[in-house]
C-alpha cells in the first residue's frame, strides 16, 4: 500500500509543503486515520477497538517509521 501512495503524498508535500506547512500536519493526521480504519477492516481482533488499532499504528510508525512518507517528514507522532 505504501508503494501505491507514496509518490502522490511525495508530489503533496513538495508542492504545498513549501507553503502551507500546517496543512502538512492536518494531511499527515488524516492519513493516519485512514490507515487506523483500514487497520480496523483488515484485522478481525482490531474491528472494534479504536484505541488498540491507533496502538498497532504507533507499533508501526516505531518499526517502520521510513514506511509512509507523511510518516518520514513528521516522525512517529500520533494524532
Amino acid at each position: 500500500m505504501a508503494e501505491q501512495y507514496n509518490p502522490t503524498i511525495r508530489g503533496w508535500w513538495n508542492y504545498y509543503g513549501a507553503f502551507y506547512r500546517t496543512a502538512m500536519l492536518e494531511l499527515g493526521r488524516y492519513l493516519d486515520r485512514k490507515l487506523v480504519r483500514w487497520a480496523q477492516r483488515k484485522y478481525k481482533a482490531l474491528r472494534r477497538h479504536k484505541r488498540r488499532s491507533e496502538e498497532w499504528l504507533r507499533k508501526m510508525k516505531k518499526a517502520y517509521p521510513r514506511q509512509f512518507m507523511h510518516w518520514q517528514v513528521h516522525g512517529a507522532q500520533v494524532g
